[in-house]
This record gives C-alpha cells, structure tokens and sequence, in this order.
C-alpha cells in the first residue's frame, strides 16, 4: 500500500511564534535555528576513504522583524559599550490548527552577531535581520 499525503497536512509558517525572554515577538516575519555538526578528518591506515568523528556542533540562526520598534537593539545597545552581554532565551513554536501536534524549542546563552544600530532607505517598508548564535537547546514538543 503506498503512502499518501494530505496537503492540509503541511505546516504553515504563519502559525509560528517566537518569545525573546517570555515576551512574544509580534511583528517576527522569519526565525531560522541550525545545527552545524562538526566533525574531525581521521585517516585510517589502509584505507583510501577519508572516515570521520563527530566532535560537537555549534548553533546559529536568524530571525527577521518587520520594524516597529527597537525592541531588538534595546536588549543590547548599552552591552555593545560595557562589554556586559544580557542573559537572552527564545522560546519558538510553531503550531499549525490543520497539524496534529506542534513543535517547540527552548534556546538558551542566545548572543546577537551584530546589531543595527539604525537603517532606512526612501520608499522602503523597513525590516530587521538578526544574526545570532546559542549555546544550548531543549525541544519541549515535536510533531510524531
């Protein structure tokens, strides 16, 4: 018997939501978070096939705000000068009424790689993109 797929089974994005500590983020447009496993080169004698050990991972990501405020630069403006990082957690979820459970994901030790401290362009609806890396991740659900 071949499986099947019910389109209306598909995730949409605009159910996902994003808190940065315990506040939701309403005007997020994007959230993005990525595992890139890092792995050691090991050369085993008589074989001509490079073979590898997974040594770790590093988490990285980017979210994408509609601008409305300055709610991202606040939690690090005076950080940038007194070299005093903010403690900073996400907290993403993506639940879907036409899905059959949800996915979530707690992210901690959460620092930005830059910070806009101000852009516009005539003409141009404004938006904000955030690069940041983490340092911990907990799934609190997963869809079966």
């Amino acid at each position: 018997m071949a499986n099947t797929m019910n389109a209306n089974s598909v995730i949409l994005g605009t159910y996902g939501k994003l808190y940065i500590n315990n506040v939701r983020v309403a005007e997020i447009k994007s959230f993005e978070l990525k595992a890139s496993l890092n792995y050691e080169d090991i050369n085993v004698n008589g074989n001509l096939i490079t073979q590898y050990k997974y040594t770790g991972a590093t988490l990285a990501g980017t979210l994408v705000v509609h601008k409305v405020n300055s709610f991202n630069i606040n939690l690090v403006k005076d950080a940038i000068k007194t070299g005093v990082m903010p403690d900073i957690k996400f907290m993403g979820e993506l639940k879907d009424p036409n899905v059959n459970g949800d996915e979530a994901i707690e992210v901690s030790d959460v620092m930005f790689d830059e910070a806009m401290l101000l852009s516009f362009a005539n003409g141009e609806v404004r938006e904000e993109s955030v690069a940041f890396r983490a340092g911990d991740y907990n799934y609190l659900s997963t869809i079966a």
